[in-house]
């Protein structure tokens, strides 16, 4: 027969089987007397195994987290906890910090008054080491030190969740970045540290910095930041980021972007993704403006973002829904004001955002490349335009149609004016290109050489809006120009200020003279028009005889609609 053995195992055994394991077991007494078992453990602490005392393994403990433990102490006595468990950092006799785990129950007498403590000491450093390096992969940026995004968006929400108000302002350091194809990856680095050393320094008392993608940062504050507190921020940063840096002296100080925006901003609650998507919204709208720019979030600045970034990402999109047309205004000779051209003017219905104006698309095009293909649609529309117009009305009436730098710029593009002359069996004087005075800044033989090539076609040539720009009478000259186009606001001041007649009078004769004809734009009262007949322009446009027309308006109307005028 066998018998259990129900023998209780010794003190002395348990305490060499937990000298065995990186575990400590202790007790305590209202006196506060401590009494720590196994010597393997607390060995490497600077206290007595027997007859320590509280105090003595206080001092021990990070002076971070002396108050912490001494609070939890005081909260267990008083509150009569039974048990507990704690985390804190202990020096150990060779000056290194070890993580302990602490856990432990409380025994009170019938009174409520403390009889003893017990418990254990587990060494958790290497878990905290390992936890502490998984945190800094999730959130730390490796050559920074700052945050991450990922950190922000938590940090975010975090405040989001507890209603508590906040500003988060973006730094864009990539205009900065772009020098790193000439300087190579060295001024990358050395950019990086100056940005961080100095956003460091200026951010440490209000804000949380964070880096958010290669040449961008956050800064987060837990408190709303006044807009003058924010152009401080932007100002000392322009100003610190020069003054670090012999090597990049040379730069403008203007050479980063910053947004700000303040939470909350809407009545409904919003993600972190949400703020950040309107922080981000913000920062391209300073980037639209220029380098050196700071921009502040609004519902204003929404609906312009959101208006921009439909323009930016929905063009070629509109062409195809065809929400692109053309409205065609009459031009008329100035004697007997016969319809003698009319000007191609291109629209865009937006589905989204109705009228776009071209002022607002055009720019935009071009800074994409998208203008070659709305220059087509204009020009091929345009042509078959007025190739109806005179097949209906048995006359030889010439359409004008603006260009871009960008299409000037390509090779083809003479030969292509010439397919579509061909194509419409246009005469080739029926097409009148214009161009702007934009184009004297470009000193391309390209340019030029499509230029003469389409004159020498027989293509008029045209400077629209001259007087708004840096046009030259040597560049009047040098361009092979058929036509030019006196800008409306010009005209406007004919009449009150004579010196702009006596200006305009010079240079309508000096163009006649190269054989250039003269357009009046903006006419749009008769003191207007008979100024004209004065200064001897060939040809008149504005509001005055004919807004712009659709298509079919257009075709309909005679070439002498406006000959009793």
């Amino acid at each position: 027969m066998h018998f259990i053995n129900t023998k209780k195992p010794s003190l002395d055994k348990l305490i060499k089987l937990f000298d065995a394991s990186n575990i400590g077991l202790w007790e305590m007494f209202p006196d506060n007397t401590v009494h720590f078992f196994n010597a393997n453990f607390y060995k490497s602490f600077n206290v007595s195994l027997e007859n320590s005392t509280l105090d003595q393994w206080i001092a021990n403990i990070h002076p971070e987290d002396q108050s912490q433990f001494e609070k939890g102490i005081e909260t267990h006595v008083h509150s009569r906890i039974e048990s507990f468990k704690s985390e804190y950092r202990v020096y150990n006799r060779s000056g290194e910090i070890v993580w302990i785990e602490a856990q432990g129950i409380a025994n009170f007498d019938e009174s409520g008054k403390l009889i003893f403590m017990v418990g254990s000491h587990t060494d958790i450093t290497l878990q905290k080491n390992y936890n502490e390096k998984l945190y800094q992969m999730a959130y730390l940026d490796e050559q920074t030190r700052f945050f991450n995004r990922k950190k922000l968006e938590e940090d975010i929400t975090i405040y989001i969740r507890a209603a508590h108000p906040f500003t988060i302002v973006l730094l864009d350091f990539d205009p900065i970045y772009h020098l790193v194809k000439i300087y190579g990856h060295s001024f990358s680095k050395e950019i990086l540290e100056l940005g961080s050393k100095v956003i460091k320094m200026l951010s440490k008392d209000q804000y949380q910095a964070y880096r958010i993608s290669n040449s961008e940062f956050a800064l987060l504050s837990k408190d709303i930041v006044e807009r003058s507190a924010v152009m401080n921020l932007f100002t000392q940063l322009q100003k610190s980021i020069l003054s670090y840096s012999e090597k990049i002296k040379f730069l403008s100080a203007s050479k980063f972007n910053m947004s700000a925006l303040n939470y909350p901003i809407e009545n409904d609650p919003l993600t972190a993704e949400e703020v950040l998507t309107r922080a981000y919204m913000t920062l391209m709208d300073s980037q639209r403006k220029g380098s050196g720019i700071i921009s502040f979030y609004s519902a204003q600045t929404k609906a312009c973002i959101l208006r921009n970034l439909h323009i930016e990402t929905h063009m070629m999109q509109g062409l195809h829904h065809n929400e692109f047309y053309i409205v065609y205004q009459p031009i008329l000779e100035l004697q007997e004001k016969e319809i003698a051209c009319f000007e191609a003017l291109l629209r865009w219905h937006s589905s989204a955002f109705d009228l776009i104006m071209p002022d607002e698309f055009i720019p935009v095009s071009e800074a994409n490349q998208e203008i070659i293909a709305l220059g087509n649609f204009v020009l091929e529309r345009s042509c078959a335009f007025i190739a109806a117009y005179n097949f209906k009305h048995k006359t030889e009436v010439k359409i004008a149609v603006n260009v871009s730098i960008i299409q000037l710029l390509d090779p083809s593009f003479s030969d292509r004016i010439k397919e579509l002359v061909h194509q419409f069996a246009l005469a080739p004087n029926q097409l009148i290109l214009e161009i702007t005075e934009s184009i004297m800044f470009e000193k391309s033989d390209c340019i030029m050489h499509n230029l003469k090539d389409l004159k020498a076609q027989g293509i008029g040539i045209a400077l629209d809006d001259f007087g708004t720009g840096y046009a030259s009478l040597n560049n009047l000259i040098q361009i092979p120009l058929t036509e030019l186009k006196i800008d409306r606001e010009i005209m406007a001041q004919t009449l009150n200020n004579t010196s702009v007649i006596s200006f305009l009078k010079s240079i309508v004769d000096l163009c006649h003279k190269n054989n250039i004809t003269i357009v009046a734009e903006g006419i749009e009262t008769i003191e207007m028009a008979e100024i004209a007949v004065l200064l001897n322009i060939d040809y008149l446009q504005g509001y005055y005889y004919s807004k712009p027309l659709s298509s079919e308006e257009g075709c309909k109307l005679s070439p002498k609609a406006f000959s009793k005028n």
